[in-house]
């Protein structure tokens, strides 16, 4: 049985956010005073559309925060010329989404094992 790839690290993340290549958007709860959610997001330009890939999402209460960020970061693509959102997201998800989010089908991967870097 082949172990998990492993994509990046924090560190690798990290490297990223300094870039400028990623951003990092946090909801903070103050009555808990912790972070109830982190999101990281890229910026693709492909020849003909601007997207924004959420392309990290964690949190321990989605829903608290869900519709707050996605009105965030749709305003935030669309200041930023973006045509569309996209992520992969667990498939349940789509309900906290809200209107206009739809189901594009699923992603799939084939581990092929070790093939440099790792």
């Amino acid at each position: 049985m082949l172990q998990k790839v492993r994509r990046y690290e924090a560190t690798d993340i990290l490297a990223l956010l300094l870039d400028g290549r990623v951003r990092l958007w946090v909801s903070w709860d103050p009555e808990l005073k912790r972070v109830e959610a982190a999101i990281v997001t890229e910026i693709i330009d492909y020849p003909r559309a601007r997207e924004l890939l959420v392309w990290l999402v964690g949190s321990d209460n989605m829903k608290a925060c869900a519709r707050e960020a996605y009105d965030l970061l749709e305003a935030f693509a669309r200041e930023s010329g973006c045509a569309v959102i996209s992520g992969r997201f667990r498939r349940g998800w789509i309900r906290i989404g809200g209107p206009g989010w739809y189901d594009t089908g699923a992603s799939f991967e084939k581990q092929l094992g070790s093939v440099g870097g790792g």
